[in-house]
């Protein structure tokens, strides 16, 4: 959840029990007076504590995530009005980034993540529902295998961000190369997959000859 001082002031506490969970104490009021477990009193104050960072999280607008992923399983059809025919990750991102921009008023290409974290550029962010979003674009089935080693890179270089706590990755291909379940079920196996969710859309695309030909580069100074 992001609430690393409320962790480290709950882990200070209880160290100072030193194993002595038995610690009691006499609460008195004019009414009454009652016997109170130090231990617990500090559990229930996270507890709390908890609750209202659990409610806040909740609170995200749950059409905006809808429509969201509604958008990107719809891109094939968007590039179809448009009359692109994507021969590269660049074409489908761009019309992607111009119905973002219509449909999210905080919608923003160019984010990058703090200092400290490897330094990925994602292809676009949604800052109101702490989001970012990921294009790739599929060709080839043999290019199926590095773009899951690129997300799975990409999963390390997320993981711990303050700012971002949901990731999409669109995978756009021209043909029915992998199923959506599949490529979901690899992400899975990295035991970090966490929040990212992967979108795969089929639709009509020609050859990525340049990219073919080019040494695949990262986007980030990061990475292995």
């Amino acid at each position: 959840m992001g609430m690393y001082d409320t962790r480290d002031t709950f882990l200070s506490s209880w160290k100072g029990f030193d194993g002595n969970l038995n610690e009691t104490f006499i609460r008195r009021s004019e009414a009454e007076a009652v016997l109170v477990s130090r231990p617990l009193e500090v559990v229930d104050d996270v507890m709390d504590i908890l609750g209202a960072g659990a409610v806040s999280l909740l609170e995200v607008d749950p059409p905006t995530l809808a429509t969201l992923e509604y958008i990107l399983r719809s891109t094939p059809q968007i590039l179809a009005k448009r009359g692109i025919v994507p021969k590269k990750e660049a074409d489908v991102q761009r019309a992607l980034h111009d119905h973002l921009e219509c449909s999210f008023k905080d919608y923003n290409r160019t984010v990058k993540l703090p200092k400290g974290l490897k330094s990925f550029e994602p292809d676009g962010a949604i800052e109101s529902i702490e989001t970012l979003i990921e294009v790739k674009f599929v060709d080839t089935r043999r290019k199926i295998g590095p773009i899951v080693s690129e997300i799975m890179e990409d999963l390390s270089g997320y993981a711990g961000s303050k700012d971002w706590s949901r990731f999409y990755s669109l995978i756009y291909q021209t043909e029915p190369f992998v199923n959506e379940s599949r490529f979901e079920h690899s992400l899975r196996l990295s035991k970090n997959a966490g929040s990212w969710k992967s979108i795969v859309v089929t639709g009509s695309g020609g050859r990525d000859i340049e990219g073919d030909q080019a040494p695949k580069k990262r986007k980030g100074k990061g990475g292995a």
